[in-house]
Protein backbone atom coordinates (compact mmCIF):
# COMPACT_ATOMS: atom_id res chain seq x y z
CA UNK A 1 0.00 0.00 0.00
CA UNK A 2 0.96 3.28 -0.73
CA UNK A 3 4.53 1.63 -2.03
CA UNK A 4 5.02 -0.22 0.37
CA UNK A 5 6.39 -3.98 0.14
CA UNK A 6 6.16 -7.00 2.97
CA UNK A 7 6.58 -10.33 2.19
CA UNK A 8 5.13 -12.87 5.16
CA UNK A 9 6.12 -16.19 5.47
CA UNK A 10 3.73 -18.93 7.01
CA UNK A 11 5.57 -18.46 10.58
CA UNK A 12 5.73 -15.07 10.42
CA UNK A 13 2.19 -14.66 12.09
CA UNK A 14 2.91 -16.57 14.92
CA UNK A 15 6.18 -14.62 15.48
CA UNK A 16 3.84 -11.39 15.57
CA UNK A 17 1.75 -12.52 18.04
CA UNK A 18 4.13 -13.72 19.87
CA UNK A 19 6.36 -10.75 19.99
CA UNK A 20 3.06 -8.76 21.01
CA UNK A 21 0.90 -9.12 23.97
CA UNK A 22 -0.71 -11.98 22.30
CA UNK A 23 2.07 -14.93 23.26
CA UNK A 24 -0.89 -17.75 23.84
CA UNK A 25 -2.30 -16.88 20.57
CA UNK A 26 1.03 -16.99 18.85
CA UNK A 27 1.83 -20.44 20.12
CA UNK A 28 -1.60 -21.71 19.46
CA UNK A 29 -1.34 -20.58 15.61
CA UNK A 30 2.85 -21.72 15.72
CA UNK A 31 1.32 -25.46 16.53
CA UNK A 32 -1.84 -25.64 14.05
CA UNK A 33 -0.37 -24.09 11.58
CA UNK A 34 3.50 -25.08 11.29
CA UNK A 35 4.57 -27.80 13.42
CA UNK A 36 1.54 -30.09 13.75
CA UNK A 37 1.07 -30.23 10.09
CA UNK A 38 4.64 -31.46 10.22
CA UNK A 39 4.52 -33.64 12.54
CA UNK A 40 1.85 -35.42 11.01
CA UNK A 41 3.39 -35.34 7.48
CA UNK A 42 6.84 -37.12 9.25
CA UNK A 43 4.21 -39.69 11.36
CA UNK A 44 2.77 -40.35 7.71
CA UNK A 45 6.17 -41.12 6.41
CA UNK A 46 7.61 -42.72 8.79
CA UNK A 47 4.40 -45.25 9.38
CA UNK A 48 3.20 -46.14 5.97
CA UNK A 49 6.71 -46.23 3.87
CA UNK A 50 8.11 -49.08 6.12
CA UNK A 51 4.59 -51.26 5.80
CA UNK A 52 4.47 -50.49 2.17
CA UNK A 53 7.88 -52.70 2.03
CA UNK A 54 6.59 -55.05 5.03
CA UNK A 55 8.57 -54.25 7.58
CA UNK A 56 7.49 -52.88 11.10
CA UNK A 57 7.42 -48.82 11.62
CA UNK A 58 9.90 -48.01 14.72
CA UNK A 59 7.49 -47.30 17.39
CA UNK A 60 4.60 -48.41 15.77
CA UNK A 61 2.07 -48.16 18.13
CA UNK A 62 3.38 -44.87 19.62
CA UNK A 63 3.56 -43.48 16.29
CA UNK A 64 0.10 -44.22 15.40
CA UNK A 65 -1.53 -43.10 18.39
CA UNK A 66 0.59 -39.78 17.93
CA UNK A 67 -0.92 -39.27 14.17
CA UNK A 68 -4.15 -39.89 15.92
CA UNK A 69 -3.97 -37.22 18.77
CA UNK A 70 -1.86 -34.97 16.65
CA UNK A 71 -4.39 -34.93 13.46
CA UNK A 72 -7.10 -32.80 15.14
CA UNK A 73 -4.58 -30.14 15.44
CA UNK A 74 -3.39 -30.02 11.93
CA UNK A 75 -5.61 -27.14 11.24
CA UNK A 76 -3.49 -26.09 7.64
CA UNK A 77 -7.03 -26.38 5.34
CA UNK A 78 -8.45 -23.92 8.18
CA UNK A 79 -4.67 -21.30 7.66
CA UNK A 80 -5.18 -21.72 3.89
CA UNK A 81 -9.28 -20.23 4.06
CA UNK A 82 -8.17 -17.28 6.13
CA UNK A 83 -5.27 -16.86 3.18
CA UNK A 84 -8.15 -16.64 0.73
CA UNK A 85 -10.13 -14.53 3.05
CA UNK A 86 -6.96 -12.02 3.52
CA UNK A 87 -6.18 -12.28 -0.30
CA UNK A 88 -10.00 -10.93 -0.94
CA UNK A 89 -9.98 -7.99 1.44
CA UNK A 90 -6.89 -6.69 0.87
CA UNK A 91 -7.41 -6.99 -3.07
CA UNK A 92 -9.08 -3.87 -2.55
CA UNK A 93 -6.54 -2.02 -1.01
CA UNK A 94 -3.11 -3.51 -2.03
CA UNK A 95 -1.60 -5.55 -5.29
CA UNK A 96 -1.09 -9.16 -3.56
CA UNK A 97 0.99 -11.78 -5.05
CA UNK A 98 1.92 -15.06 -4.07
CA UNK A 99 4.88 -17.28 -4.32
CA UNK A 100 5.75 -20.56 -5.08
CA UNK A 101 6.03 -20.79 -1.31
CA UNK A 102 1.88 -20.41 -1.31
CA UNK A 103 1.78 -23.46 -3.98
CA UNK A 104 3.85 -25.83 -2.27
CA UNK A 105 1.79 -25.06 1.20
CA UNK A 106 -1.42 -25.53 -0.99
CA UNK A 107 -0.01 -28.66 -2.54
CA UNK A 108 1.42 -29.94 1.04
CA UNK A 109 -2.57 -29.40 2.68
CA UNK A 110 -3.89 -31.32 -0.55
CA UNK A 111 -1.51 -34.24 0.10
CA UNK A 112 -2.68 -34.74 3.62
CA UNK A 113 -5.76 -34.33 3.08
CA UNK A 114 -5.83 -37.57 0.68
CA UNK A 115 -3.69 -39.26 3.13
CA UNK A 116 -6.54 -38.12 5.79
CA UNK A 117 -9.20 -39.46 3.58
CA UNK A 118 -7.25 -42.55 2.33
CA UNK A 119 -6.15 -43.77 5.76
CA UNK A 120 -8.11 -45.46 8.11
CA UNK A 121 -6.73 -46.47 11.70
CA UNK A 122 -8.20 -49.80 11.89
CA UNK A 123 -7.03 -50.90 8.27
CA UNK A 124 -3.60 -50.11 9.38
CA UNK A 125 -3.60 -51.42 13.18
CA UNK A 126 -5.12 -54.75 10.62
CA UNK A 127 -1.31 -54.63 8.41
CA UNK A 128 0.56 -54.28 11.39
CA UNK A 129 -0.22 -57.43 12.77
CA UNK A 130 -0.29 -58.71 9.58
CA UNK A 131 3.08 -58.22 9.10
CA UNK A 132 4.43 -59.53 12.47
CA UNK A 133 2.70 -62.96 11.76
CA UNK A 134 4.63 -63.06 8.56
CA UNK A 135 7.85 -62.12 9.92
CA UNK A 136 9.86 -64.80 11.18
Amino acid sequence: MNGNMQINRLVDGAIEFLNSAYWSLGILVLISSVLAPFLVLLLLISILLPLKFGRIPYQAEAQIRTLEHVKPWAMAEIFILGIVVAFVKLGDYADVDVGLSLFAFVLTVVATVFAYLSLDGKVLWVRLEQIRRDLP
